[in-house]
């Protein structure tokens, strides 16, 4: 562990302590300052405190970030179905505690509405719409699917132990402005607020989960060079998709086997086409591993490097 990992799980620890005492943290994107920060609380936790705190010195939308299950438990449905801005929040329908609040808009009833919601085993018959609390979706690999600061709050209440859901509130600035990184840093200085970035996040998600699943494996004859390889197939837990590895040989030991990592590409590798070297470049690495007995090639599903296939068509036109 290098010393920036250290001082991650050093942050996230103080996170989850904060969090499970009801205490506010604050998420931010170092890597985009310009999405601004969150002052965050756990769901299950939220207190009149809490919420009042976010209305005062956060100003911005009182949000319950969530999962699809939660969402789906509650009946919530999308504001805008589909996800027509992918980088930007996913927003449910606006909601409210059936009971136990009065107008809804106070820093109480808004707590209510909160903790209600993130309650285990909270139902669609707990809620009514529309209300004062927007429900904001998450992906569901959380900050290893989609690294936005919504699904850092989730994840950090996965890991305190605070359930699927967290309260969150946007910091804005004196003029309604998302406020400046060192404006955020002044508030958590003054509140004794911890500073936790979404890098900090994705670091203990890594640290903490196996997100790779080897689900299939089969001895195959690829017709290269008359190499047999051992194909093994594995899936990620946070987009689903499958790549494959074609291994021969025991790759422990030395010397380092050889390795190549090749992006899926249907053009070179299937049709050969002459636009790309892919498939003379797939094709060498499977001749070399099989003259060496001992290698891998790992072929990535992501068509073009990422692009897709539709994508490196219209390319071609170019």
């Amino acid at each position: 562990m290098n010393e920036e990992q250290r001082k991650y799980q050093a942050l996230i620890e103080r996170g989850r302590n904060d969090l499970t005492s009801g205490r506010l943290v604050v998420l931010y994107d170092a890597e985009r300052p310009e999405l601004g920060a969150y002052l965050c609380c756990s769901g299950r936790r939220a207190s009149a405190a809490a919420v009042n705190f976010m209305v005062r010195f956060g100003r911005g939308l009182v949000c319950l970030a969530m999962t699809e299950e939660r969402m789906r438990a509650l009946g919530i449905p999308l504001m805008v179905p589909g996800d027509a801005f992918p980088r930007r929040p996913t927003f449910g329908a606006s909601i409210e505690a059936r009971t136990g609040v009065t107008t809804g808009i106070s820093a109480a009833d808004r707590a209510r509405t909160i903790m209600v919601a993130s309650a285990d085993g909270a139902r669609a018959e707990d809620i009514v719409m529309p209300g004062h609390v927007f429900p904001v979706l998450v992906h569901a690999g959380g900050v290893l699917g989609k690294p936005s600061l919504p699904e850092a709050a989730v994840d950090l209440a996965r890991i305190s132990g605070e359930g699927d859901s967290a309260a969150m509130c946007a910091i804005l600035d004196a003029e309604g402005g998302i406020a400046c990184s060192s404006a955020v840093e002044r508030l958590a200085e003054e509140h004794d607020l911890t500073l936790i970035p979404l890098a900090a996040v994705v670091s203990e998600r890594l640290r903490r989960d196996s997100v790779v699943e080897r689900i299939a494996e089969k001895d195959i004859d690829v017709g290269v060079g008359g190499g047999i390889f051992r194909a093994i197939v594995y899936r990620n837990d946070f987009d689903r998709h499958e790549h494959m590895a074609l291994v021969a040989g025991d790759l422990r030991g030395e010397p380092p086997p050889l390795v190549r990592v090749h992006s899926q590409c249907l053009t070179g590798d299937v049709f050969g086409s002459l636009r790309c070297d892919c498939g003379d470049q797939l094709a060498l690495a499977l001749e070399r591993i099989a003259r060496e007995g001992r290698g891998a090639v790992v072929y990535m599903h992501q068509e073009g490097r990422g692009i897709g296939l539709a994508n490196k068509i219209r390319a071609y036109a170019l």
